[in-house]
């Protein structure tokens, strides 16, 4: 595993992504959730991006960056005063700097399970699935 270059923008965005996707979750799915954002970066395709900043900030991929969802409105006003946002940020910097593994292949999708299936998942085989998301790799 590799450090990947990052600014501090890139950091929070990500770190505010894990939290605003995943802070619920145990540290496994934290890091996995960082992990997507780091494989969409990599990938090369019209999801990735520049740096993570663009990847988590692309419109409609990641639902807490969504203009009217109640998370965005939130994740302006996080501090590390807030326990929920310092776990998010370590399973950031723990993926930025190459330390956490990922599970299966490279994962570039999820979602959470119990909501309705998204069109890009109908007929798509899992990768795996870690706490409340199934993740999935091989997405166009």
């Amino acid at each position: 595993m590799s450090v990947i270059p990052a600014t501090a923008e890139d950091c929070e965005a990500l770190a505010k992504t894990v939290w605003g996707e995943a802070r619920g979750e145990d540290w496994p799915g934290q890091v996995q959730i960082a992990h997507v954002v780091i494989n969409r970066l990599k990938s090369g395709k019209w999801f990735g991006g520049g740096s993570i900043t663009e990847v988590c900030r692309k419109p409609f991929q990641f639902s807490c960056w969504n203009e009217g969802d109640p998370n965005r409105a939130k994740m302006e006003h996080l501090t590390l005063d807030d326990p929920f946002y310092q776990r998010a940020m370590c399973a950031a910097l723990t993926v930025i700097q190459g330390l956490a593994p990922q599970i299966g292949e490279g994962a570039t999708h999820y979602y959470r399970d119990g909501t309705p299936i998204p069109d890009w998942a109908v007929g798509k085989p899992r990768a795996f699935a870690i706490g409340h998301h199934i993740f999935f790799s091989g997405i166009a």
